[in-house]
């Protein structure tokens, strides 16, 4: 367990330096997500609420805080280990390959991950896929789905939380049905890059009343309420 821990944070560590050098490369580089539209249709929509007598919350989060938020959102997920234990009988060994096969399997997911946020949004929400817009640079690291359309708090959480359900829980729930230890750590790992996901779905339950507009650049959301 204590070495499975070293590499988790391990892993953490690698994937943020990598994000960070890929935030410079990546900044001019947008050419095939509308981005500037994006704001434009967002500003609008928030216009819009503001003039209506709605009133603004913001929950958007970037930077270092927003890093150390999410890395403590993905602890939890150790919990699928003792869960395994439990149900199988047998304590799952971590091997080196075991770390770097899901380091590897996590960085080619990451176009599903976004793909399954855009399949939640669109089905829960019924909005026009037109609205929904994924990014996904060269470097992968700093991919990222964003919706154009105003939604509610169970249509944003589905949205939010359908990668963790399709790749975290259900993977999870298989390992243990057949006593597979790579999979099991890949769901786990998969939870770890969910953090910013769980995050998000509770701040909206809180937000849980009122009108959800998912911010175009930044992790998180602004919301409305009317007064």
């Amino acid at each position: 367990m204590q070495q499975f821990l070293y590499c988790y944070i391990k892993l953490y560590l690698l994937l943020f330096i990598y994000n960070k050098s890929e935030e410079t490369n990546n900044a001019n580089n947008k050419g095939n997500f509308d981005i500037e539209r994006n704001i434009e249709v967002y500003q609008n929509r928030r216009q819009k609420y503001i003039d209506e007598g709605y009133c603004e919350y913001s929950c958007v989060r970037k930077g270092l805080v927003h890093d150390l938020l999410s890395a403590a959102a993905g602890l939890p997920a150790f919990a699928a280990i003792p869960v395994y234990i439990y149900f199988t009988g047998e304590i799952p060994a971590f091997e080196t390959k075991y770390f770097l096969l899901c380091l590897f399997l996590l960085f080619i997911t990451t176009p599903i991950h976004e793909l399954l946020h855009a399949v939640g949004w669109t089905v829960s929400s019924k909005t026009d896929r037109k609205n929904i817009f994924i990014y996904i640079p060269s470097g992968l690291s700093d991919a990222y789905c964003h919706c154009g359309s105003p939604l509610r708090f169970f249509e944003y959480t589905i949205g939010s939380l359908l990668p963790l359900i399709i790749m975290s829980v259900v993977p999870a729930v298989i390992s243990v049905l057949i006593h597979s230890t790579l999979l099991l750590y890949l769901s786990v790992f998969n939870a770890f890059g969910c953090g910013s996901d769980i995050i998000n779905s509770v701040i909206a339950f809180i937000h849980r009343d009122e009108i959800i507009l998912d911010y175009p650049t930044d992790c998180g959301f602004t919301s409305y309420k009317k007064v």
